[in-house]
């Protein structure tokens, strides 16, 4: 998790955890590589979420991109739960489909750089009032 000031509202702090989640669940395949969690109803994390699939969807790697998926990112969650003790806080979860982390080698290595980039991104255009 790591958290640094929001640069659409200045003074509220940003809180982003990443986790995985799996290929198959419950018999179902998850037709997802990549996911944001977020809140809908907070406007700073709906936009940075957006911007920041914008962003990723640029880079060649051809992720199947989803925003709140495989759940809510208002249900039960890391982001839900700071949210409730820090409410001058926004939350966004990325969660990575675990077919993806398993691969490893260099695809891994190749796809986390490229979620960091794209997120400095989406941080970059927010600064810059930039429209997604």
């Amino acid at each position: 998790m790591c958290a640094n000031e929001h640069a659409e509202c200045p003074g509220l702090t940003e809180l982003n955890e990443c986790s995985s989640w799996l290929a198959i669940f419950g018999g179902i395949v998850q037709r997802a590589d990549v996911a944001k969690l977020y809140d809908p109803r907070q406007p700073g994390e709906a936009l940075l979420a957006q911007r920041w699939q914008v962003a990723l969807a640029q880079r060649p790697a051809g992720l199947r991109l989803r925003r709140n998926c495989p759940y809510q990112g208002h249900s039960d969650g890391v982001a839900a739960l700071l949210r409730k003790r820090f409410p001058a806080s926004a939350g966004i979860e990325l969660e990575v489909n675990q077919a993806l982390v398993a691969q490893g080698g260099a695809p891994w290595v190749r796809l986390r750089s490229d979620l960091i980039d794209a997120l400095a991104e989406a941080r970059t255009a927010a600064r810059k009032k930039t429209p997604p």
